[in-house]
């Protein structure tokens, strides 16, 4: 009898273990709702080194049963390459009801001089479930970053800057890369009224360095000629994204004209008086002796006609 009371007494206390086991167990999954990021946007649609963006970062309280409260979310990035745009960098919220989706808003700011590529944000959570029990809990998001690419014309030089139509000219420059990041497929074009579009391609230019162009240039209306032409420079960054930058050339169109024969430097010789004959200087004295004889005889006969009057 005595071991049968004993037998009833040691299972109600193994029941009593059981149900106390099972009501811990029960109680503690209530009491570690988990929170997750379920999505984030920005205000633009890429965001460049040197940005000031605002973040929407969406936190979900994936618990059915408990809720979440006095909850600080802390975002960093390994070496602070993108960081609030003020102040600290962990948000507070007083509460997210169970399978709530909490919107946080915060602006923040990417590194001026960040490479292109996608930096890991930490996001880490600290809250108290609805029996005030302290938990901790983390998770990560990804933003991509693109290089704020900074290009510039250098060394520009024009063979001649006034050109009549049908004639040619060189232009040549370099394109400076003083970005971090590398630039792809670099082409360069001069355009512009009175002259026939050109084009050159470079290529591609690592960081800090520069690429070489040299563009012959025809021009061919003088009449619409400006006065200014254009150097275009397009190229590309890591993600395919196309940027160009301008330069303006002067360059004077003019009217073809004929060339003048120039006989500045022609020498002219006077000829020299070619030498008398001999025969002539015969035949002159000649007709002097012959036209003074004519001469006395025409007197004399006219003194004798007079005596005879």
């Amino acid at each position: 009898m005595k071991t049968i009371k004993r037998t009833k007494k040691i299972f109600a206390i193994m029941m009593c273990m059981v149900m106390l086991l099972g009501f811990t167990v029960i109680a503690s999954a209530e009491t570690t709702p988990r929170l997750i990021i379920s999505g984030y946007t920005t205000d633009k649609d890429e965001i460049k080194s040197g940005d000031t963006f605002e973040m929407t970062i969406s936190i979900q309280n994936v618990s059915k049963k408990s809720d979440i409260s006095n909850i600080k979310v802390t975002l960093s990035t390994a070496n602070n390459e993108i960081v609030p745009a003020s102040g600290s960098n962990t948000m507070y919220i007083e509460k997210i009801a169970k399978e709530e989706i909490y919107e946080l808003k915060v602006t923040m700011e990417a590194g001026a001089d960040l490479a292109s590529k996608p930096y890991v944000m930490d996001v880490k959570f600290s809250y108290e479930d609805r029996y005030g029990t302290p938990i901790e809990d983390a998770t990560t998001l990804v933003v991509p970053v693109i290089q704020n690419q900074r290009v510039s014309v250098g060394s520009l030089d024009v063979q001649s800057q006034a050109i009549m139509v049908g004639d040619e000219t060189d232009v040549s420059f370099t394109v400076n890369n003083q970005g971090r990041g590398e630039i792809f497929n670099v082409n360069a074009k001069i355009v512009g009224e009175g002259i026939e579009a050109t084009e050159a391609f470079v290529g591609n230019v690592a960081s800090g360095g520069m690429g070489y162009v040299d563009i012959t240039v025809t021009a061919t209306d003088y009449e619409t000629a400006t006065g200014t032409v254009q150097a275009i420079i397009t190229f590309e960054d890591s993600v395919g994204n196309e940027s160009q930058i301008t330069q303006d050339i002067a360059l004077e169109v003019f009217e073809y004209v004929e060339p003048v024969e120039d006989f500045s430097d022609v020498t002219v010789t006077p000829e020299a008086p070619s030498p008398i004959s001999p025969v002539v200087i015969i035949a002159v004295v000649v007709l002097v002796i012959v036209l003074v004889v004519v001469i006395k005889k025409r007197k004399q006969k006219k003194e004798e006609e007079q005596d005879e009057i």
